[in-house]
């Protein structure tokens, strides 16, 4: 939902050949590391903090949704007043759908145990910690707009 938002705001750039090369670059090993966080999560619920299935199943929940509000807070920039909203929305409603009883039921979430939420917690800083990792990679690939494909500079004269 926020990534249709983002593609119908106005964009001043020029557009630019390449277009999925650019995408996958990042959307591959964002989604691995966003997989990794959730798999993690649930493992850690149920092995070490014994937690059982519906708290691993909540924990997993979580771990993607820090995940995936890191995409998107790297995705929005650069940043605009509706940009700011459009993440700040996203992360009220998850918070309240995780403080709300009945929410909480109708998604099948339970309230996470301490050690749990530690773990989570420690499972999405890392996540986020890649993902910009990730995102530099990703960005430091791509040409600039005034490099021909093969990176070498458009029109640049040689000192020396």
């Amino acid at each position: 939902v926020p990534a249709f938002f983002l593609a119908l705001a106005p964009d001043a750039r020029r557009a630019r050949p390449g277009f999925l090369r650019r995408v996958l670059r990042f959307a591959v090993p964002a989604g691995l590391v966003a997989a990794a966080a959730t798999f993690t999560a649930y493992a850690l619920a149920t092995g070490p903090a014994d937690g059982g299935v519906p708290v691993a199943r909540t924990a997993a929940t979580v771990a993607l949704f820090g995940a995936g509000t890191t995409v998107l807070v790297l995705l929005a920039r650069p940043w605009s007043a509706g940009r700011a909203v459009l993440v700040a929305t996203m992360v009220v409603t998850f918070v309240t759908l995780l403080a709300v009883p009945a929410a909480r039921a109708f998604f099948a979430l339970t309230p996470l145990p301490r050690g749990v939420s530690l773990a989570t917690g420690l499972v999405i800083s890392v996540a986020a910690l890649l993902l910009v990792v990730v995102w530099r990679l990703a960005g430091r690939a791509e040409a600039p707009d005034h490099a021909d494909e093969g990176g070498r500079m458009k029109g640049c004269v040689r000192p020396g």
